[in-house]
């Protein structure tokens, strides 16, 4: 179980303190898959840093099994738009990053069936920029997955990849993710990636971010969802509760 409750946390900044969340509250049970969305600068990505412990000084309780974050000891996997990987060091080198950090023996059997599962077994050899970004992406979800974390973390991961591209590491993703039921928090800044991926969609509000709105998601691992008339229907009630903090934010500003 993964438990925030009241998180504040602020920067300060040349201009002052900026509050990046405001009494932020969430729980991830063992296991389950939640997409948290909101608009530019609303703290979704201070949330992860919090979670993977690179954040601190904040107010509020963050638990992972009901201790507080420390990655020395806990398994946080955290998978990043840039994609994270060391560009000296080869895809096999990199997969097996964060065993070699923790000092920890590989299981072999499980590796190799994360590497070939991603597509990785034929380019264990060849470095970063020999690979297209899909391909990078794929190490850096084989490096969490081999890691077998407590906690996922995934911060806008697919969003530099073409459409097509996109889709098929969602599918790609969901595949082992439902093999190994990681709890992950899923950010994006996309409605239909959030409905796609999210068995849970948490909604947040504009700069603070606090949640707007918690969606149980019923089309979670429907066949063929993206072509469904469902689909877009709830990506709709996501965009309208987007668009009412736009709306209200420049009713304010015209006041």
């Amino acid at each position: 179980m993964i438990s925030v409750e009241g998180l504040t946390v602020r920067y300060g900044t040349g201009n002052g303190i900026v509050e990046a969340l405001s009494d932020f509250s969430i729980k991830v049970a063992d296991g389950d898959i939640i997409a948290v969305i909101g608009p530019s600068g609303c703290g979704k990505s201070t949330l992860l840093h919090v979670l993977a412990g690179i954040i601190g000084g904040y107010e509020g309780a963050v638990l992972i099994n009901g201790r507080p974050v420390n990655p020395t000891e806990q398994r946080i996997g955290l998978i990043l738009q840039d994609y994270g990987l060391l560009p000296w060091k080869t895809v096999y080198e990199n997969a097996v990053l964060g065993l070699k950090i923790k000092g920890e023996a590989s299981d072999k059997t499980y590796m190799k069936y994360i590497l070939d599962r991603l597509g990785l077994v034929d380019m264990l050899d060849r470095y970063p920029n020999q690979l297209s970004g899909g391909q990078r992406q794929r190490v850096a979800i084989a490096r969490s997955f081999i890691l077998k974390p407590d906690l996922l973390l995934m911060d806008e991961p697919f969003s530099a990849l073409d459409e097509i591209t996109r889709e098929s590491m969602q599918d790609l993703f969901l595949d082992i993710w439902r093999q190994y039921r990681v709890s992950t928090l899923f950010v994006t800044h996309s409605i239909e990636e959030a409905v796609y991926v999210g068995r849970r969609i948490v909604v947040l509000t504009p700069s603070p971010g606090r949640v707007k709105g918690e969606i149980e998601n019923p089309l979670f691992g429907m066949n063929d969802l993206r072509l469904s008339d469902d689909f877009y229907h709830m990506s709709m009630r996501i965009r309208r509760m987007l668009r009412e903090d736009e709306e209200n934010i420049d009713e304010a500003q015209t006041h």
